[in-house]
């Protein structure tokens, strides 16, 4: 059986976000299209089928492709006592505001067909999220998660833990208040499974990830999948996790539709004025 639970309670101030955010870059890295985040290679607790090295997004025309390296396979941990797998990724687009505070609002996509998530594998808008590290035997709170890898807890493009204004703030303190699964939301989409011929430029090793895993999806951008987003995603045992910034833009046909359109509207309110000039 995996051991993920340590046990500690932790204490922290819970602040306001958005000046700790806001000075924060969009990417951490981009390299071959691909915008990255790096995790510590070194803090996945319970054996090294808990460490999740790295998240990275790319968007091709309507698309967006989603991989991760990480020693956790796709099917979980395959124990028959108590399996473990990933959590569910989660797009907050109210990047000013921390997790909770966008909690019902947030997008979510089940990647993982094994899953403690209450949704079908597929995307999904307007999603809450709720704990499972409860029946995981993972952490209650991410205060307890930082004290057990010693501090060590840098999830790429934010950390996991912080005393100063938390993304994670009302998830770092308290019982089971890790949010980490979709319980509620609106599908509007489902994601295709990728193999490596279809990740060109991909390179998690030029950052130094090298996890037995690469795990990547695409799916197609809703209309209002739109501008700067964070990306998070726990294992249901929150043992590691991993946070990216990018962006999401429409293709450029939509752009110009609509630049087009702009015009052409323009033009006809011209021409009702000159008619209504000449009555």
């Amino acid at each position: 059986m995996f051991l993920c639970r340590n046990g500690w309670q932790a204490a922290v101030t819970s602040v306001w976000l958005a000046s700790a955010i806001a000075t924060t870059p969009v990417q951490a890295f981009s390299l071959g299209g691909w915008d990255y985040a790096i995790g510590a290679f070194d803090n996945g607790t319970g054996g090294s089928i808990f460490e999740v090295h790295g998240i990275a997004i790319q968007q091709v025309n309507n698309q967006m492709i989603v991989a991760l390296n990480a020693n956790m396979p796709l099917t979980g941990t395959g124990d028959p006592v108590i399996p473990i797998s990933w959590g569910d990724l989660f797009f907050n687009f109210s990047y000013l505001n921390s997790f909770n505070a966008a909690n019902g609002q947030l997008w979510g996509i089940r990647f993982s067909p094994v899953s403690d998530s209450l949704v079908e594998v597929g995307v999904y808008r307007n999603v809450t999220a709720r704990n499972v590290t409860a029946f995981n035997m993972g952490f209650s709170n991410l205060g307890e998660y930082s004290v057990a890898v010693g501090g060590n807890h840098q999830w790429g493009d934010l950390p996991a833990y912080d005393a100063n204004p938390s993304y994670f703030d009302g998830q770092e303190t308290g019982t089971w208040t890790i949010l980490n699964s979709i319980a509620t939301g609106t599908r509007v989409g489902d994601i295709q499974m990728l193999n490596a011929s279809a990740l060109a430029g991909l390179d998690f090793g030029y950052f130094g990830a090298k996890g037995s895993e690469t795990i990547a999806f695409s799916f197609e951008r809703p209309n209002d999948f739109v501008g700067e987003f964070i990306v998070s995603l726990m294992l249901e045992c929150a043992n590691d996790g991993i946070v990216i910034r990018s962006e999401a833009v429409p293709e450029p046909m939509t752009v110009l539709g609509l630049g087009l359109a702009a015009i052409g509207l323009g033009a006809l309110q011209y021409r009702q004025k000159r008619q209504s000039d000449r009555v």
